[in-house]
């Protein structure tokens, strides 16, 4: 199972569940299987990215601790496992 992981400019104090999609049949997240469902990205699914936190780089944890937008490591999964709604 491959994970569809990312990054993203986040800031713990802002919600970032932003609608993408519909994907493209070419779409980077093809080969990946989302983490809240392990069914697949198809084509014309609604996805969201999930910040997990800053991942290895010292300054970007630097910024996450200080409260600071910084460059998070992200997970992408389905809208509606994101939030219950429905796409």
């Amino acid at each position: 199972m491959s994970i569809g992981i990312t990054y993203l400019r986040h800031q713990r104090a802002v919600a970032h569940n932003q609608k993408m999609g519909p994907l493209a049949a070419d779409h980077w997240l093809g080969d990946a299987d989302c983490p809240g469902c392990q069914l697949p990205f198809i084509e014309g699914d609604h996805v969201t990215l999930v910040p997990i936190g800053p991942g290895g780089d010292p300054d970007e944890r630097d910024r996450a601790a200080s409260g600071r937008a910084y460059n998070a490591v992200a997970i992408a999964v389905h809208w509606t496992c994101a939030t219950g709604e429905p796409t």
